[in-house]
C-alpha cells in the first residue's frame, strides 16, 4: 500500500512539475528570417561591396544603365540617410556628374568613381552626419558618348523627434522604395 501511495505521489509530482514547466514563459527566440536583412537592404549592401571592390581593382563588370542608376541613388540614400529622425530646415543641392555607358551598360569601375565623387561632394555639404533626406539621380543628355547625371539631394538639420518613422519627416529617399524595380514610391522606403 505504501509503495502504491509513493508511486501515485511521484506520478502527481511529475504531472505538476511538467505543467509548471510548460506554463513558464519561454524565452522568445527569433526565427532565422527575422535575423536576415530584407531583400532591398541586402541588394544595396551587395552593390556597395561591388563598388568598394571596383575602386580597389579595375573591374570589367558591366551593369545595365537603369539598374546602375537606381543602385547609385539607393546606395547614397542608404549610406547618408537617417530614417529615424525628423528633419527641419531642408536644403536642396545639385551636382552634375557624367559617365560613359557602352551599349546601354555601365562599367562598375566608372560607376564606383561617380559614387565616390558624389560621396565626396556630400561630405563637403553634410559633414559626417546622416542628414540626407532624398537623392534623385536624373539622367540628362550629355556629349554623344556620355550620360550626364544631375544628382539632386535634399538634406536637413535633425529635428527634435528621434523616433519619427511614421510621420512626414521620416524620408529616406524615394529611390529606396523603388530599389526592387516596382517603383512603388516613398512609403516602401520605411521597410529598409
Amino acid at each position: 500500500m505504501k509503495t502504491k501511495i509513493n508511486i501515485i505521489v511521484w506520478v502527481l509530482m511529475l504531472i505538476i512539475g511538467s505543467l509548471a514547466l510548460s506554463c513558464e514563459k519561454k524565452a522568445e527566440v527569433p526565427d532565422e528570417t527575422q535575423l536576415l536583412p530584407n531583400a532591398t537592404e541586402l541588394k544595396i549592401k551587395t552593390f556597395l561591396g561591388k563598388i568598394k571592390q571596383a575602386s580597389e581593382q579595375k573591374s570589367e563588370e558591366m551593369m545595365p544603365t537603369e539598374e546602375a542608376l537606381w543602385n547609385l541613388g539607393s546606395a547614397i540614400n542608404f549610406t547618408r540617410g537617417d530614417a529615424a529622425h525628423e528633419f527641419a530646415n531642408r536644403a536642396i543641392d545639385t551636382l552634375l556628374v557624367s559617365i560613359q555607358p557602352q551599349n546601354g551598360m555601365i562599367n562598375l569601375s566608372s560607376l564606383s568613381e561617380v559614387y565616390y565623387n558624389i560621396q565626396y561632394h556630400l561630405e563637403g555639404q553634410l559633414g559626417d552626419q546622416r542628414k540626407l533626406i532624398s537623392t534623385a539621380i536624373i539622367p540628362t543628355e550629355g556629349k554623344s558618348d556620355e550620360l550626364e547625371l544631375n544628382v539632386v539631394t535634399i538634406s536637413g538639420e535633425l529635428g527634435e523627434d528621434e523616433d519619427n518613422n511614421t510621420g512626414p519627416g521620416w524620408y529616406w529617399g524615394f529611390n529606396l522604395g523603388m530599389c526592387d524595380g516596382t517603383y512603388q514610391g516613398e512609403t516602401d522606403a520605411v521597410d529598409v
